[in-house]
């Protein structure tokens, strides 16, 4: 075991590398920068809490960490590449952080086997890229006070099925569930106000979306690709429907709870149904079918 005394600032490069029989270390929250390969090839290392005040987190610091099953990230400014590339036996990383900024391509590595990702309490957004590419989870619950979820934040978790959304939520960024190949419905809460484009693009199982009360645009490619939808239920509060929504979509069926006349009223753009093979809309009083 390392124990840093507290002003410890920096951890440089190499510090620790090959430490083979170093099983825990303590942060000091003095820490702000870890240097690339810091504690790479540290075999016996089971579980590692980062200090919360770290600013950068350099390439390859925890690298072929093979025994690292557990790590805990705070607020990181610049979250570099294959920082954890070769930890095989990781498999839930717990996120205390809202803004863990400048993540690169890569962050854990394409063989990171994590398949839980814990969300702490009191939470309020959810960092860009955070789970990208995290292709063994399979379940996300997002704490009541996570109310964004950032850029490509699950972005191809082909194996991700559920997906549980804070009800206080408002904003869902672009690409955030892209390419989720797994995913096969979607319960937006009532408080989530904006969808940003191609949110949940190329998701190609989606077969059902339930929408909530209050948003007010699909905006471009939002379902772009998704092949499999079937069913989605609009509300009146909709003011907008922006180019391709649904592009790629072969069959489906927009469940919409005002009249036919507001459905008329709704602003879309003049190739929002390009692509559609085709679609129905079932109004509070009448079914259009345009084609």
């Amino acid at each position: 075991e390392i124990v840093l005394p507290d002003g410890v600032e920096r951890i440089e490069q190499g510090a620790f590398e090959g430490c083979s029989s170093l099983k825990s270390i303590n942060f000091p929250s003095s820490v702000t920068l870890i240097h690339d390969r810091a504690f790479k090839g540290c075999t016996s290392l089971t579980s590692v809490i980062l200090p919360p005040n770290l600013y950068d987190l350099d390439a390859s610091a925890f690298e072929g960490c093979t025994s690292l099953s557990y790590v805990e990230i705070y607020d990181v400014h610049s979250f570099d590449a294959y920082v954890f590339s070769g930890c095989t036996a990781l498999e839930t990383v717990k996120i205390c952080g809202n803004n863990i900024g400048t993540v690169r391509d890569n962050q854990f590595g394409l063989d990171v086997p994590v398949k839980n990702v814990i969300f702490a309490d009191g939470l309020t957004r959810i960092s860009a890229e955070i789970c990208k590419d995290f292709t063994n989870l399979r379940q996300v619950k997002l704490p009541d006070s996570v109310v964004e979820i950032g850029e490509s934040a699950f972005f191809n978790c082909q194996n991700l099925e559920t997906i549980e959304f804070s009800q206080n939520l408002t904003t869902i960024e672009r690409f955030a569930f892209g390419s989720c190949s797994n995913l096969s419905s979607v319960t937006i809460p009532d408080s989530v106000k904006i969808i940003d484009e191609s949110a949940f693009a190329s998701c190609s199982s989606l077969s059902e979306v339930n929408f909530g009360k209050n948003v007010e645009t699909l905006r471009n490619t939002t379902f772009f690709s998704c092949s499999s939808l079937k069913k989605i239920h609009l509300y009146s509060n909709l003011r907008s429907i922006e180019s391709s929504a649904f592009y790629g979509c072969e069959n489906i069926e927009i469940v919409y709870d005002g009249s036919a006349a507001e459905w008329n009223a709704i602003t879309k753009a003049t190739d929002w149904a390009v692509g559609v093979g085709y679609y129905q809309i079932l109004c509070s009083d009448t079914t259009i079918a345009p084609n």
